[in-house]
Order: structure tokens, then C-alpha cells, then sequence
């Protein structure tokens, strides 16, 4: 049962318009069982540890309706916000296991849609078709995108749950490669990624300041995490254990994309997926009633720096940006 407090934050957001939810597609049961099976076969035996069932259950609530629903509630609404998504050509950009390709896909948008793993891509392919979308999947790196898709055009180059599973070499190199392959008018977006800034992690290892520390210290400090399936990983500290851990996910903030996009002069971040979302007379009231002290980190943070996009100082960043020239 919803407490006051989650009842009273859900009616100072803004609810997904109709438009958008008549084109919602279901599985029935069959399907999803199907798809149960095909997600297990494909993704979890790779990225969970025996034994870990309270994990696999949270995480498969998550990949059947979790991701799907926040994509089609709030990430369409806010895309389509800025450029309409009907019709609109998508290159999703570590499209995972497919829940976000299905949100664009159900409401018109031409979309490709990559990852790296052949999993992942598997998976996505089989849900794309139990759920009667089109999509076209590429096997290649967020960092060749530029050269995979030379000479094409995309309204949205989209980074879905992706940027803080990237090396940073990796990350600035995907960047780079989206900014080449834009022109004046298009945009990018980044989903779902934890902010580096904030002072808790809440997508990792659950733990305060983590995204803080440099990645040796981060790798030894995992074993205080209460997260199963994470803390007794990192045990011995090698090259292909640090990379699993990095894959894992680490913070990202504005700096990045500094470095990415040599400043902030041709690409600008023009919208946030939680200031679209709150209801503009509400916004004061919303703000208070975050936990954790947002607001007055929030307020703390960006004063200290640079005059960007409020986007860049929430604890996800959830910004699109608009190549200018």
C-alpha cells in the first residue's frame, strides 16, 4: 500500500498522457513465460551467482515491467517533448535487453538499436518480436558508432542505463562519436545515469560518497556494501577483475562531457527528465519533500559550479542535449 507521502509526490508529477498510453503493447501469458525462459537462458545464468534468488527475483520484476514502464511513462513523454517521437529515427546506444527499444518502437520511432553484448542483443531481438515492434540490432561498441553508421542521420542518439558501464576512455570516445555523427537541431540524450557528484550511490553498491573515491580504493571498499551479488566479488584485485567491477557501473558528471564535447558551446543540455516532470506550480513543494537531503545538496552543489543545466546536479542524470552548431 502507498504511503501519504508517495501519494501526495505522485500527483505533483506530471501523468503520462493518453496519446501515448493507447499504444501500449502487453504480452500475454504464454509470451511471457516464453520470454521468462529466453531471459534466464541468455542474460541472468551470465550475471548472477548461484544462490542469489532475492537479486534475480528484483532484477527480473525489473526486466519484465520495471524498465518498460518508466521508459513508457516517463521517457517517451519527455522526448517527445522536444522533438516528436512518432516517426522519428532512434539510435539507441547500449539498448541492453530491449525494454527502452520497445517504448520508442510501440509509438512509431525507426529504431536501431546496439550493444556490445551478443546476450543482451539476443534478448531484445525476441522481445522486440513477442511484442510485434520492429527494430533493427547492431553487435558493435558505443565508441565506432561514428563509423558504423557514417552517413546516416538520427533525431535521437540515445545513451540508455549505459554511460557508467563504460571505461572512461570508452565513455569520452562514445561521446565523441555521437557528437560526429550529429548536425545543428539533433539531439542526445542520456538515461538513467548516476550522478558522480551525489553523495550516496544508489545504483551500485548502496553506499555513501562511493562514486567519490578513485576505482582501486572503490574496488577494495566494495566488501563494506550490504548489496548481495556485489560485495564478495571483488576479492583479488587484477586487470579482469577491475574491468568487471567498472562494467559494474560507476558515476558520471558534467565533467565528462566537457572533456567529450571540448565545452559546452555546440552541444547544449536543455531539459531534464525530473524538471519536465514536475508540475511547475508544485516544483517548491516537490522538491521538499525528496529524502536524503536533496534539496539542500542539490542547492549546495550547484552553486559551487559551473552555471550548467540544473540537470547536471540531480543524483541520475536523465538530460538531453541539442547540437546548436
Amino acid at each position: 500500500m502507498p504511503s501519504l507521502k508517495d501519494l501526495i509526490k505522485k500527483n505533483l508529477y506530471i501523468s503520462t498522457p493518453q496519446k501515448f498510453s493507447v499504444n501500449f503493447k502487453t504480452l500475454n501469458i504464454s509470451d511471457l513465460d516464453t520470454f521468462k525462459v529466453f531471459l534466464n537462458e541468455n542474460y541472468y545464468k551470465k550475471y548472477f551467482i548461484k544462490g542469489q534468488s532475492v537479486d534475480l527475483q528484483n532484477d527480473l520484476q525489473d526486466q519484465l515491467h520495471g524498465r518498460l514502464r518508466k521508459f513508457r511513462e516517463e521517457v517517451v513523454p519527455w522526448l517527445d517533448n522536444v522533438k516528436q517521437i512518432k516517426g522519428a529515427t532512434i539510435l539507441e546506444v547500449g539498448c541492453g535487453t530491449g525494454s527502452s527499444t520497445v517504448a520508442f518502437a510501440e509509438q512509431g520511432a525507426r529504431v536501431t538499436a546496439v550493444d556490445i553484448d551478443e546476450g543482451s542483443i539476443s534478448v531484445a531481438k525476441k522481445r522486440i518480436q513477442l511484442y510485434g515492434l520492429d527494430a533493427t540490432f547492431v553487435l558493435g561498441n558505443g565508441e565506432e558508432i561514428d563509423r558504423l553508421f557514417a552517413g546516416k542521420r538520427f533525431d535521437f542518439i540515445i545513451f540508455s542505463a549505459t554511460l557508467e558501464h563504460m571505461k572512461y576512455s570508452e565513455r569520452i570516445n562514445a561521446l565523441r562519436a555521437a557528437k560526429a555523427l550529429m548536425v545543428p537541431g539533433d539531439f542526445l540524450a542520456v538515461v538513467e545515469t548516476p550522478n558522480r557528484l551525489w553523495f550516496y550511490d544508489f545504483h551500485t553498491a548502496y553506499l555513501p560518497f562511493y562514486f567519490w573515491l578513485p576505482d582501486e580504493l572503490a574496488f577494495d571498499y566494495a566488501s563494506h556494501s550490504k548489496r548481495k551479488n556485489f560485495s564478495e566479488i571483488y576479492s583479488e584485485k587484477n586487470p579482469d577483475q577491475m574491468l568487471h567491477f567498472i562494467r559494474r557501473g560507476r558515476g558520471v558528471s558534467f565533467h565528462d562531457f566537457e572533456i567529450a564535447f571540448t565545452g559546452m558551446q555546440e552541444i547544449k543540455a536543455i531539459s531534464s527528465l525530473e524538471g519536465f516532470r514536475k508540475k511547475p506550480l508544485f516544483r517548491f513543494i516537490t522538491d521538499r519533500l525528496k529524502s536524503r537531503g536533496y534539496f539542500t545538496y542539490k542547492k549546495f552543489i550547484r552553486k559551487l559550479s559551473p552555471t550548467y543545466h540544473e540537470g547536471f546536479f540531480e543524483p541520475w542524470l536523465d538530460l538531453i542535449f541539442k547540437k546548436i552548431k
